[in-house]
């Protein structure tokens, strides 16, 4: 099996091809898909611009191969389905251009990369010569990606390990159309291979003070709100709570201000903050933040262990 793919092409980034999309639908487009009547009504009750990046992300997602139960073809042009619609409608225009065009993505790569495991000479090839496969950081794996590795380790009847690493409460991150729903997924699909699950409750990172201010918060142990379990696709991702080292690796040395491990910033002035405005706001807080525990005249400082040698971190 082929994949069709241009001998000469340029790598771009998907979410800039989307953009020009957008613009391109907006100021040439749009009048073929709504009634030039409706269309300005349909802006304003969808808030269309303050939702641009919300409709770049769910394209982008669309191309890098999400199953999602709707199409460009079945989805009617609504008051309530445009926001979804134009998602769509983009998805699909970029996806013709990486179709027939010299431009190729990172998300193409890897869907023709799982395209052409279909060819069973390659796929069985590639298990031969890889035994073991290591996915670190599988809370942000997308479900193309996990397809190549299922192929390769688990549609076999061959001996081969694979390991996933990753940690659920990752993906708010959502890093490059990550997908929880994957991770949930492959962890139910690994049981039935008899897979072991190892849980890493030591941190090492962080000073005891902040990892009992993590478990006080995130443990359920505030009240009656918690952050957790958090239930996708009617699966609960609870909090495990985490342990500091039984010999303290980093201890707090010096800290006259007697801050809190955790602090909580809340931002006024406005009723509504949009993503910029937000990205803006929390841009130079933490710019000034930066600036003064540089600047201050007693940071905080701590005593860190390596072995039996003890050096002293500013941070």
């Amino acid at each position: 099996m082929e994949t069709e793919t241009p001998t000469n092409w340029i790598l771009t980034d998907a979410l800039e091809r989307l953009n020009i999309a957008l613009y391109k639908l907006q100021h040439e487009e749009w009048n073929s898909w709504v009634d030039p009547e409706k269309l300005e009504d349909f802006i304003l009750s969808s808030k269309y611009r303050f939702k641009k990046e919300n409709i770049l992300i769910s394209a982008s997602k669309l191309l890098s191969g999400k199953k999602y139960e709707y199409s460009n073809e079945t989805t009617a042009m609504t008051s309530e389905t445009f926001l979804q619609k134009t998602a769509l409608i983009i998805a699909d225009m970029v996806l013709k251009e990486f179709k027939t065009s010299e431009w190729m993505s990172y998300d193409q790569m890897i869907l023709k990369t799982r395209d052409s495991l279909e060819n069973p000479r390659l796929r069985k090839a590639l298990q031969s010569r890889y035994r073991v496969g290591i996915l670190d950081e599988f809370q942000d794996t997308d479900g193309a990606q996990y397809e190549i590795f299922k192929r390769l380790f688990l549609e076999s009847n061959d001996d081969r390990a694979l390991y996933l690493i990753g940690d659920p409460k990752q993906s708010i991150y959502g890093f490059r159309g990550a997908d929880i729903g994957i991770y949930l997924q492959a962890k139910e699909e690994l049981k039935k291979h008899k897979a072991e699950e190892i849980s890493l409750n030591v941190n090492y990172r962080s000073v005891p003070e902040l990892i009992r201010a993590y478990n006080e918060i995130f443990g359920g142990k505030s009240g009656k709100q918690s952050f957790f379990p958090i239930l996708e696709q009617s699966i609960p991702i609870q909090y495990e709570p985490v342990f500091a080292p039984k010999e303290n690796i980093k201890v707090l040395l010096s800290d006259k201000q007697k801050q809190g491990p955790i602090q909580i910033v809340r931002f006024t002035g406005k009723d509504f903050w949009n993503t910029q405005d937000a990205k803006n706001a929390w841009g130079q807080f933490i710019s000034e933040e930066i600036l003064k525990l540089i600047h201050k005249e007693d940071p905080f400082t701590y005593q860190v262990a390596e072995g039996d040698l003890y050096y002293v971190e500013k941070n």
